[in-house]
């Protein structure tokens, strides 16, 4: 089972990222975050894992100097 407590941790985080690019769509910030990280451009995101997602967010909110 997946933990639950992800959710809650990766909203928060998905939160701060899109209020430094409020122009942007949703799934284009997670798309650009993701694939700055990875350095892939997938058609298809429908099986990335919540963590690739998580840490991709993580990286763009470290390059934008907050922790």
């Amino acid at each position: 089972m997946r933990d639950p407590d992800r959710i809650d941790r990766l909203t928060t985080k998905l939160f701060r990222l899109w209020r430094t690019a409020p122009d942007q769509r949703l799934f284009q910030l997670i798309q650009n975050a993701l694939e700055d990280v990875y350095h892939v451009r997938k058609k298809d995101y429908f099986y990335t894992e919540d963590d690739d997602v998580e840490f991709a967010i993580d990286e763009a909110l470290r390059k934008l100097g907050q922790p």
